[in-house]
C-alpha cells in the first residue's frame, strides 16, 4: 500500500483545529446574542429548523467551543475589563444610596429641596428626570437586587443558604 505523503508544515491536529469561514462567522454571530440557532442562521444562510438541528452540535465542538473562548478573551483585553472591576461595579450598584448623588437643601422660607452634589459617579443611576417645580429631581437607581444576587453568585453565598437552610425566593414581577 502506497503511503500517503504530509506536508512537513502541517500537523493532523492544526489541520483539524482551522475553522471554515462560515464556522468563523458562526463563533462571531454567537457572541452578538449567545443563540446559537440564530448564530447558524446568519453564518450559514439555511432556515431555522436546519439552523436549530445543526447549532447545537457545532457549539460542541472544541475547535468552536476554543474559538468563542479566545474571542471572548480578546473583548475583554479590548475593554480592559477584569472581573475585579464587574465586582466593583456591581457592589458601588447594590450599596448605592440616594444620598450618593443628591443632597437637601432649605430656602430662607424653610422649603426643603434637592440638589445633585458636585461631582457625583451617575454610572449607578438608570434614570434621571428634572420636573417643572423648582429643584424638582427624579432619580431612579439601577437595579440594586439584581447587582446583590450577582454578588452573591459570584461570591458562592448562593450554595451558603442552601446549605443553611435559607431558600432565596426570586422577586416575581409582571409580563
Amino acid at each position: 500500500m502506497a503511503e500517503k505523503k504530509q506536508n512537513p508544515g502541517s500537523t493532523g491536529a492544526a489541520k483539524r483545529q482551522r475553522l471554515t469561514d462560515k464556522e468563523e462567522l458562526f463563533c462571531r454571530y454567537y457572541l452578538k446574542n449567545f443563540n446559537a440557532t440564530r448564530a447558524y442562521q446568519e453564518a450559514y444562510g439555511v432556515s431555522w429548523d436546519t439552523a436549530n438541528r445543526n447549532a447545537y452540535k457545532k457549539l460542541r465542538l472544541s475547535k468552536i467551543r476554543d474559538k468563542i473562548e479566545k474571542l471572548k478573551a480578546e473583548r475583554f483585553a479590548e475593554i480592559e475589563l477584569t472581573k475585579e472591576d464587574l465586582i466593583r461595579k456591581h457592589a458601588q450598584i447594590a450599596f448605592s444610596d440616594i444620598t450618593d448623588f443628591i443632597e437637601i437643601r432649605q430656602t430662607d422660607a424653610g422649603t426643603m429641596y434637592p440638589v445633585l452634589k458636585e461631582g457625583f459617579d451617575g454610572s449607578a443611576i438608570a434614570e434621571l428626570t428634572f420636573t417643572d417645580k423648582v429643584g424638582g429631581i427624579k432619580i431612579r437607581l439601577a437595579d440594586k437586587q439584581k447587582s446583590l444576587d450577582w454578588l452573591a453568585k459570584a461570591m458562592g453565598a448562593e450554595e451558603d443558604h442552601a446549605e443553611s437552610g435559607v431558600v432565596l425566593i426570586p422577586e416575581v414581577t409582571d409580563g
